[in-house]
């Protein structure tokens, strides 16, 4: 989350400066010369980025005049305040003045989001709880346009924190109608078959039936399909249907908002699901003339994720070598403003896939993500790819490490323990995973997910060793019984989820 803070804390700046020279900032009566010198003072302070002077001259004068202050100005003061005090591991100071920015009837969304990071980073379950409900007063702009990364960074240390209740609460909020986030044009449907598994798992089926019956993505139906104690209250299970709604939704917005890439690559994942990977391919290539040109408000932060899609749809029409360059092209782009580690693990795994195990060895060497540098997620992946590239290259004895970590850390990614063992020729091993997960009733749909049939799914790279052993994989007894037991396997009318 630092990242987005400091450019957060930029953005006050700049509205603190602009403030300043604002008439109505001039003109309130109360405000002396020397105060506005004193203030133009701390936003230059800010604008250099100069915080222990931020706050030396800033919170005196502030406190001090904050009554004679317009609201929007004493609130971007209050911004970089909390910035400078999160820059120096204050967070005890950040989220005081967080607090005290969000009373104000000016609060910006910049407050709310330090005040949530505040209260993350010092583990104040309870109260962030109650922030986010805060947030549905009159802040839902705030909190629909705050990225969902950090939302799923929010619950996943709640859980790991066992802080149920609190939890409970956000996932209630998040899905409810207070909240439609705009990275998916207003869709919560990952939040809703969250609350739901955790309503199903309280045996609250008052709450849960209702919301499992509002779930509109194909992967949120598929989901609730494959767990029998879910799919009696669904509404449908046509996927196809669900996923020819959501294309509509988003081809209305690629023509609303033609620059953007977010909603022309949320088009051509439903073109896909649909069966028509040449319609998205055709789709997604008519943003790549102005690929070089586009701001941050037209969506730049997306283009790694516009050539992770173009890669997906290359490799659903069996085109591998385009399929490779355009995740190589990916891992060139920025990520979040730093460098590239999605594409990067995604391309050696699309390598192997490919049968390129000496190509995914070179890529995984240019960057060093085992220990640091990447999500426990990503590291998993990373090291899966490693072991299984060493492995498909007959040097197996090198993998021993990578192997160790990827079976130790088995929760931090069970899908990749699963596929590392099918990778290694290890059925045994792979069997013993795939079961732990089908009896896990967290995991079982995802692994219910890679075993059903997907009627307009096209054949698979021929090189792809996994998906031939996967098929072995399932049509073992033991491995039959456990998908019997968590609820069989279904076949679905669409290409994917």
């Amino acid at each position: 989350m630092g990242r987005i803070l400091k450019k957060l804390a930029l953005s006050a700046i700049a509205s603190a400066l602009a403030m300043l020279g604002a008439p109505s900032a001039a003109q309130t009566g109360e405000l002396t010369k020397a105060d506005m010198k004193a203030a133009a003072e701390v936003a230059a302070a800010a604008e250099a980025n100069d915080c222990p002077k931020v706050l030396k001259r800033g919170e005196p004068f502030v406190e001090r005049r904050k009554g004679a202050l317009p609201g929007e100005l004493t609130a971007a003061f209050y911004e970089m305040f909390a910035y400078c005090h999160m820059e120096a591991k204050r967070s005890d100071k950040a989220y005081d003045v967080a607090l005290r920015g969000t009373a104000l009837a000016e609060s910006s969304p910049r407050l709310w989001y330090f005040r949530l990071y505040a209260e993350l980073d010092k583990k104040r379950w309870a109260e962030l709880a109650a922030t986010i409900e805060a947030m549905t007063q009159g802040h839902g702009a705030a909190l629909n346009d705050l990225p969902m990364a950090v939302m799923w960074e929010i619950l996943s240390a709640m859980k790991e924190a066992g802080a149920a209740e609190q939890r409970t609460r956000v996932l209630k909020l998040l899905a409810s109608d207070f909240y439609a986030p705009a990275e998916t044009f207003g869709s919560n449907d990952g939040f809703r078959t969250m609350y739901a598994e955790d309503r199903v798992a309280a045996g609250d089926m008052a709450a849960a039936g209702p919301v499992i019956a509002s779930l509109d993505s194909p992967w949120g139906i598929a989901k609730a399909s494959l767990d029998p104690r879910m799919r009696g209250y669904l509404s449908s299970t046509d996927l196809a249907a669900a996923a020819t709604k959501k294309l509509a939704r988003h081809r209305e917005w690629v023509a609303r908002e033609p620059d953007r890439l977010r909603p022309l690559i949320a088009a051509a994942d439903n073109l896909r699901q649909l069966g028509r990977a040449k319609e998205a391919l055709d789709l997604l290539r008519s943003a790549e003339p102005r690929l070089d040109k586009l701001t941050e408000t037209e969506d730049s932060g997306q283009v790694n994720w516009w050539w992770n899609e173009l890669a997906l749809t290359y490799e659903v029409l069996n085109r591998p070598d385009e399929m490779i360059q355009a995740y190589r092209n990916g891992a060139k782009a920025s990520e979040d403003g730093v460098p590239n580690v999605s594409q990067l693990i995604n391309l050696a795994l699309a390598q192997i896939r490919a049968g390129r195990p000496k190509d995914a060895l070179a890529t995984i060497a240019t960057r060093d993500l085992a220990e640091q540098g990447a999500s426990p997620y990503g590291r998993m992946l990373y090291r899966r790819a490693r072991a299984c590239a060493l492995h498909l290259d007959g040097r197996g004895g090198e993998a021993k490490a990578d192997v160790d970590y990827v079976v130790a850390h088995e929760k931090d990614a069970p899908v990749a323990v699963t596929e590392l063992h099918l990778c290694l020729g290890d059925i045994e091993a792979a069997a013993a995973s795939a079961i732990r997960r089908l009896e896990n009733p967290e995991q079982r749909a995802e692994m219910l997910l890679q075993f059903s049939v997907f009627e307009l799914a096209p054949p698979p790279l021929a090189t792809d060793r996994n998906v031939r052993d996967r098929e072995a994989l399932k049509q073992r007894a033991d491995v039959k019984a456990a998908i019997a037991r968590a609820g069989g396997t279904r076949r679905f009318n669409v290409a994917e989820t």
